[in-house]
Formats: structure tokens, C-alpha cells, sequence
């Protein structure tokens, strides 16, 4: 690390430059009691960068840094980027983006001059700079030295002094030749006092103008959170109203579908009154039809098991079947009582099949499976005697008629 310390005394008043060499700078007057502060910085620019990777050029940027002792802090500077350059010469210093509590009446620094390619970047220059100890080079820059420095202050260019052999033979040509009769005091006591009474002037202002600026920041924080805040609460108050004028209409739709619900049931109900009605009408009409079908089927059992009488006692076949010759005394008991009869059908049909004995007088009566099944479906007749008319030798009328068309198919 290069590092100037020394100061640097004033070249020889002949070999100043006036100000018609540069319009833009102020003239430059050697003087050794002259101070160069931080604030006089203009700009900054390097030559000569001697880069170690062997790469013919970098991209380069510089950061300034504040020394106490020997102590670096962070840097409070970062310029741009200059692209594919050795040679780089940097814009103008913006103090505008200078820290704000930042003491710009400092004469040493540390400048830190970073060089890479592809956004990989490696240091290559650090100087520790005392700006009282800087060599005035002119209004242009001009530099023979590697990885040579040049700063742009408010008079010209500065350079570190490289050469420090004749550094005493300058000094004392520094030295101006002035006419004692003119020499005076530039200050007075009374004239540092009022300086330094501005100065404190100015520092309270810039502290209270710091201050009523936080408070400002700190007033339009608190506003700007405010105004969330509010915008926050009008978005859920309109959303409450949203959402209760969406609650009344479904309040009223439910009340509605409860309504309608309801006669819907009172008529469901009404509905359910009728076919219960109806239905017990039914039920009852159904009993009354179930009881006519099995008189009707007791009427039709007998009647066959009646005609089945009639053909054994003629000595023919039975359409039901083969059946077994009853005996007289059977078939008068048969045809001429109906309690017989249902005395005859209050039995199962296994029960006539196991016990003969069923028929008044105990004579065995032999009946076929058809017949047998027909039986055990009248066993709830009524006590209503049979249908009154005609006998022919103990038997209904209806046999009656069939004989006599047997008979009139037999004239024929």
C-alpha cells in the first residue's frame, strides 16, 4: 500500500500557471499555509494500472474511505464502473450521495482503486491520502508513473510527489519576496471569534434541520400508517356491509324456502290423510273381496268334491283323477247335510290322508291329491247353508242340471 503522509510544500511561484490556461478553475497560488480538505475534491482519476492477471484490460471503480489512526472504516463512496480501461478517469464526485453526517473537512483518506472482469473484482490500489502532502501538477492530467493516482481538486490537478530529492531546494524557493511594508495579519482574534461563532451557527442549523427533518420523515411514516390504516378499516367496514346486506337476503330467501316448505308439508299432510283414508278403504274392500273369494273358493271346492261323489256313485271317472268307490251311506251323509261337508274340510289335507275316519258314520272316503288341496282352501267357510233348491237323491241342483244335459246330449 502506498501511503503519503509527508506534506508537500508549494513549487516555486514562477513556475505557476495563470488562469487563462483553464476558464473553469480558480488560479492556483502556492501557499504553505494553504489547507485542501475533503470537501475541495472534485474528481478522481487513475493511470498506468498495472494489472498482475496479465489481462490487457479491466473493468475498474474506486471507493473512499475514512482513517482514524490506523484504522479503516467502511467505505462512504462507490463510483461507477469504467469498462475496458487502464486508464480510467472517473466523473465528478455527487455529494449528494455523501452521507449526510459524513465531516468533509478532513484531509486524509484512503482511496481503493478495485479492477476485474466478468462482476469479479480484486483490489489493486489502496493509497492512504493526506491531501496537504499532494504535488500540483497543472490544469491537465499528466502522469509517467504506474498505477499513479491523480486528483481533481477546485485549482487543478494533484498528484503524489514521487521525487523526493530536491523536496528541501523547493521549499525554500517557495518562499514568496513580498514588500514588508504590506505584510499584515490576515485575521484577527475578533475575526476567528466571529468565524467560529458562524461556524457553530451553521453546524446547530444543520443539526436542527436534521432533526426537523427526521421528525418530518417520521411524521409522514406515522401519516402514511395512518392512512393504511384508515383505507384498511373503510375496506372491512364496506365489507361488513357487504356482508350484511348479503346476510338480509339470504334471511329473507331462507324464510321463504321455510314458507314454502311448510305448505309443501300441510299439503304433503292433506295428501297423506287421503291415501291413509283411502287406503283403509281398501284395506277394507280388500277383506270383503278376500272373504267372497274363499266363499267362493269353499263353493267351487265343494261343488268338485261334490261332482267327484256324483261320478263314483255312477261308477265313472272322475276328471280330478282315480278315485276310490265311497260307499252309499258316505255319499248320503255328503249330500244331504252340509255340516259333513265342512266337518270334512275343518281337517288338513295330511290329516285326511293319515285319519279315514273323518266322514259322519266312519267310512272311509278315498279323495285324490287334487281334490285333497282343494279342501285344505275352504277351511273357513262360512255357517251360511248351501244354496237351497231341487235335490235329486240328496245332491245340489247344480248336479241335477248336469245330468239333464247329459241326458239331452244322450236323446240326441
Amino acid at each position: 500500500m502506498n501511503s503519503i503522509t509527508g506534506r508537500v510544500l508549494a513549487i516555486p511561484a514562477a513556475s505557476v500557471t495563470n488562469s487563462g490556461a483553464s476558464s473553469s478553475r480558480a488560479l492556483h497560488v502556492e501557499l504553505t499555509s494553504q489547507q485542501r480538505r475533503l470537501r475541495h475534491l472534485r474528481s478522481i482519476a487513475a493511470r498506468n494500472i498495472v494489472n498482475k492477471n496479465g489481462s490487457p484490460l479491466l473493468d475498474t471503480y474506486f471507493t473512499l474511505h475514512l482513517c482514524i489512526g490506523d484504522r479503516i472504516s467502511r467505505g462512504f463512496y462507490k463510483s461507477e464502473v469504467i469498462r475496458d480501461s487502464l486508464n480510467p478517469t472517473w466523473r465528478s464526485l455527487d455529494f449528494g450521495m455523501l452521507p449526510d453526517l459524513l465531516d468533509t473537512s478532513v484531509s486524509c483518506f484512503v482511496v481503493r482503486i478495485w479492477g476485474g472482469q466478468e462482476e469479479q473484482y480484486q483490489l489493486l490500489i489502496e493509497w492512504k491520502v493526506n491531501l496537504d502532502g499532494l504535488r500540483y501538477t497543472g490544469q491537465q492530467i499528466r502522469s509517467r508513473n504506474p498505477n499513479e493516482i491523480i486528483f481533481g481538486l477546485n485549482d487543478g490537478y494533484y498528484a503524489a510527489d514521487f521525487d523526493h530529492k530536491d523536496q528541501s531546494e523547493r521549499k525554500k524557493n517557495s518562499l514568496l519576496q513580498v514588500d514588508q511594508s504590506s505584510v499584515r495579519n490576515s485575521y484577527s482574534v475578533f475575526s476567528l471569534l466571529r468565524l467560529h461563532t458562524a461556524q457553530r451557527a451553521i453546524k446547530q442549523t444543520q443539526v436542527t434541520v436534521q432533526k426537523i427533518g427526521k421528525e418530518i420523515e417520521e411524521k409522514l411514516r406515522t401519516t402514511a400508517t395512518c392512512t393504511e390504516r384508515k383505507k384498511e378499516r373503510e375496506c372491512m367496514q364496506l365489507r361488513i356491509a357487504v356482508l350484511r346486506s348479503e346476510l338480509q337476503r339470504q334471511r329473507k330467501a331462507l324464510g321463504r324456502e321455510i314458507d314454502l316448505r311448510q305448505k309443501e308439508r300441510a299439503q304433503l299432510q292433506k295428501k297423506e290423510e287421503a291415501f291413509s283414508a283411502q287406503h283403509d278403504s281398501l284395506k277394507e274392500e280388500k277383506e270383503s273381496l278376500t272373504k267372497l273369494q274363499k266363499e267362493c273358493t269353499a263353493k267351487s271346492c265343494f261343488t268338485r268334491l261334490y261332482s267327484a261323489s256324483v261320478y263314483q256313485s255312477e261308477g265313472r271317472q272322475s276328471p280330478s283323477g282315480p278315485l276310490t268307490p265311497l260307499s252309499n251311506k258316505t255319499l248320503r251323509a255328503a249330500g244331504s247335510c252340509w255340516f259333513q261337508m265342512k266337518h270334512l274340510c275343518s281337517a288338513s289335507p295330511s290329516q285326511l290322508l293319515m285319519n279315514t275316519q273323518v266322514i259322519h258314520h266312519g267310512d272311509p272316503v278315498m279323495i285324490s291329491s287334487r281334490d285333497l288341496s282343494a279342501i285344505g282352501l275352504i277351511r273357513l267357510l262360512s255357517d251360511a247353508p248351501p244354496a237351497t233348491g231341487r235335490r235329486y237323491r240328496g245332491y245340489p241342483r247344480l248336479e241335477v242340471g248336469r245330468r239333464r244335459n247329459r241326458r239331452r246330449r244322450g236323446n240326441r
